[in-house]
């Protein structure tokens, strides 16, 4: 349940800039209601959102969310919310915040080896040596940054072995074998100096 009570929002407070955004704001919504909001530019439509999801405080009243105070209890209230922004502001501070910390998210990790590959040579050519024999599970799925990262892992004299696993009917299981082995062919041109070999498994069973 959501309970709106009496809420007001004033931007820049005792300038000359001040200005209401919402003057004793009342709602409350039960289990089941679907609610829109509608409103010119400036009417505070995204202010009331905002202020639910605790993006931002408001100046008087209250606002709760299955009972929890957005203000006081905003971990609780949260955790109740589902919330998609208008733009992906939050998204783009949280990689910068990373980036000072030396941090990285989980999809940033292949990026960043490719990275660091690419501009160093002498350290790519280190690991591509100490890594002899490289093998890869369900190859057929790997995108463009992994098949990348592996083209650069893959040296001289490495050996690069996957193995992928196929269901269904003859019709569908000789499709992927085609479509694997195309992918393979074109891997071997690649990384012309590295044994490129795969191992297909049929599979009856998921």
């Amino acid at each position: 349940m959501l309970e709106i009570k009496n809420i007001h929002k004033t931007f820049f407070k005792g300038t000359i800039n001040e200005k209401q955004a919402l003057i004793d704001v009342s709602l409350k919504l039960e289990d089941g209601d679907f609610v829109t909001v509608i409103g010119g530019n400036g009417a505070g439509k995204s202010t009331i959102i905002k202020s639910i999801v605790g993006i931002q405080t408001i100046s008087g009243g209250a606002i709760t969310v299955c009972g929890y105070d957005v203000q006081t209890q905003p971990v609780e209230a949260k955790t109740q919310i589902g919330f998609v922004p208008d733009h992906y502001a939050l998204y783009e501070k949280l990689k910068q915040d990373l980036k000072k910390e030396g941090l990285f998210d989980f999809d940033d990790m292949i990026q960043e080896a490719v990275r660091i590959l690419k501009t160093d040579k002498g350290f790519c050519l280190t690991l591509s040596e100490r890594y002899q024999f490289i093998m890869l599970d369900e190859f057929q799925d790997t995108n463009s940054i992994q098949y990348e990262l592996l083209t650069l892992l893959a040296g001289k004299d490495s050996h690069v072995h996957f193995v992928n696993y196929t269901t269904g009917d003859i019709t569908r299981r000789l499709a992927e074998y085609k479509a694997i082995e195309e992918k393979a062919l074109a891997l071997a041109d690649d990384i012309p100096e590295s044994d490129v070999g795969a191992t297909l498994v049929g599979c009856d069973q998921g």
